[in-house]
């Protein structure tokens, strides 16, 4: 196992610990990420917005994405479009439930604290696939195309998100933070969709294209580490402005109620996927991919967008925070659960790839290389069973 694999292995074995690590720095230390976040970089001409340090690290995030996709990837989601389809559904229906019970909420007039947990949640459940989702996938030997599948999908909905998104802050009363409707109006503007969604996942694929085949394989590896590093330092910064906020003073009782809740919305996007899984009757390894794919989502962008629009309501921030970690130790539980051969799931200890241990994205060729490589070893290797008379 050479370095970069061992890097990225220990990387996503800590990931969640590194977490954890980066909203203590920032309850302990949050100055540098307040000044990191209040950056000002000026403006680009037709957004009619300011560019702040969030909105780099969002196209950051979605050029990550962009390079990720391989064209093989594109072409498993060409031939089986539907089981991808199925499960964009199942996290429509997932993002409509919150959104219903948090319109009631704002009709029953619930107190701000409440509804910016149901805001949270239902921020939580619009947002794409997160890239997490088929690093689990991988651990448990699932289907790696329909899980990249929902991950593309995913993400090249958001264009159709935002207006669904607009209307939803114009809602939440002014206390938690929302920005008049002209100015929000603007900035969920098409130029802003152009320019920090679509350009960035296009500019990735035109990065991996640009890179050629040795470059692929070599800059996977970093934009990885660039992409967890983006990730933690996007944790850090935003918690220090939300954290601050939501636990002064300490309320336990709202603490242990954000935490149900927290669980409640895990547990349902994962059981979503296994619902839809058993509803079409799929494979044991396309179920996996289903689950992890409603169950993980992209909270990094929802701190973004929830800090761009909503002025980082404590509350807010602090429930998308630990849904980051719910979904974490959810997908660890499940993994830890389909380790052992229970109602009729084989282990996926035992029957998974050796390799698949290291949530790698490879190239073609490179695969192809090991499977002809593979091929030749097997045709050489003499049998170990005696010849029958």
């Amino acid at each position: 196992m050479g370095i970069i694999q061992y890097l990225d292995k220990w990387l996503f074995r800590r990931f969640v610990f590194l977490l954890l690590a980066a909203y203590a720095l920032a309850g302990l230390i949050p100055s540098p990420g307040l000044w990191l976040k209040n950056m000002d970089w000026g403006s680009l001409p037709g957004t009619h917005g300011t560019v702040t340090t969030s909105l780099i690290m969002l196209a950051a995030l979605l050029f990550n994405a962009g390079f990720s996709v391989t064209s093989e990837q594109l072409n498993a989601l060409r031939r089986r479009p539907s089981l991808s389809l199925a499960g964009l559904v199942g996290k429509a229906l997932i993002a409509v439930t919150w959104i219903s019970i948090l319109m009631i909420g704002l009709s029953a007039g619930l107190s701000s604290l409440w509804i910016s947990m149901l805001a949270g949640f239902a921020i939580v459940s619009m947002m794409p696939v997160a890239t997490s989702s088929t690093a689990w996938a991988q651990q448990t030997n699932s289907n790696m195309a329909l899980s990249l599948g929902l991950l593309l999908l995913s993400t090249s909905m958001m264009p159709l998100i935002f207006p669904v998104m607009s209307w939803l802050f114009h809602q939440l009363p002014p206390e938690l933070g929302t920005r008049g409707f002209t100015e929000t109006k603007s900035v969920f503007s098409l130029p802003f969709i152009v320019v920090w969604i679509i350009v960035p996942v296009i500019g990735g694929r035109f990065f991996r294209w640009f890179s050629g085949k040795k470059g692929k394989t070599q800059w996977t590896n970093w934009m990885k580490w660039a992409n967890a590093l983006n990730l933690l330092l996007l944790n850090y910064m935003h918690g220090a402005s939300f954290l601050p906020q939501s636990l002064q003073p300490f309320q336990p009782s709202a603490i242990f109620s954000l935490l149900l809740g927290v669980l409640t919305c895990c547990s349902m996007a994962f059981v979503t996927g296994i619902w839809i899984g058993k509803l079409l009757k799929v494979t044991p390894s396309e179920k996996m991919a289903l689950m992890f794919g409603t169950g993980m989502n992209n909270n990094g962008m929802a701190l973004v967008l929830a800090a761009q629009f909503l002025g980082a309501s404590g509350w807010i921030g602090l429930t998308i925070a630990l849904c980051t970690f719910g979904q974490h130790l959810v997908a660890a539980a499940v993994h830890f659960f389909l380790s052992k051969p229970v109602m009729g799931i084989p282990s996926s200890s035992k029957h998974a790839n050796p390799r698949s241990e290291i949530p790698l994205i490879r190239s073609s060729d490179e695969t192809v290389h090991r499977h002809e490589s593979s091929s030749t070893l097997l045709a050489s290797k003499p049998s170990s069973h005696p010849s029958t008379p």
